[in-house]
């Protein structure tokens, strides 16, 4: 199962922490689920968290590919909103089932749930000690993660 990891309520810190090789599995994934979450019923519990909330999805891949150029990992790639203004990308496709303005976009209830963001420090820091380990992450490294119900 492929995972959005949010190590922290706030989605630049988020992004910011990643590890390069995260940081582009997470901006590779980002894309397919949002067309999932407006395709298909959900069926994992990553789906699950996310329904209801492609928007902010949409603002977080938007994010992770700006992270990407600065890092100078890619090009820059089209995504649904502009990293400059967050104004919704003409033309995207699905983009007439975005907010017209990203900061607009209703985000998950479970953001700012403590222990959703410290199962993904765990995970995060179990993945890659030596990168994560330079955030002060208070965990101890596991594979579970916790999604909300």
């Amino acid at each position: 199962m492929t995972v959005i990891y949010l190590p922290s309520a706030c989605f630049l810190t988020s992004v910011t922490t990643l590890s390069d090789g995260d940081l582009a599995n997470q901006a590779d994934f980002a894309p397919l689920l949002i067309w999932r979450l407006q395709n298909k019923p959900p069926s994992s519990p990553v789906e699950r968290a996310w329904r209801g909330y492609s928007g902010a999805l949409a603002v977080y891949w938007t994010m992770l590919e700006a992270e990407r150029k600065f890092r100078g990992l890619r090009d820059w790639r089209v995504t649904p909103y502009s990293e400059k203004d967050f104004s919704r990308t003409v033309g995207w496709n699905s983009s007439a089932s975005l907010f017209p303005d990203a900061r607009d976009a209703e985000v998950p209830t479970w953001i700012n749930d403590e222990e959703i963001h410290k199962s993904h420090q765990r995970v995060l820091l179990h993945r890659d000690p030596e990168w994560y380990r330079q955030f002060g992450f208070r965990v101890t490294p596991s594979t579970k993660i916790i999604w909300p119900e």
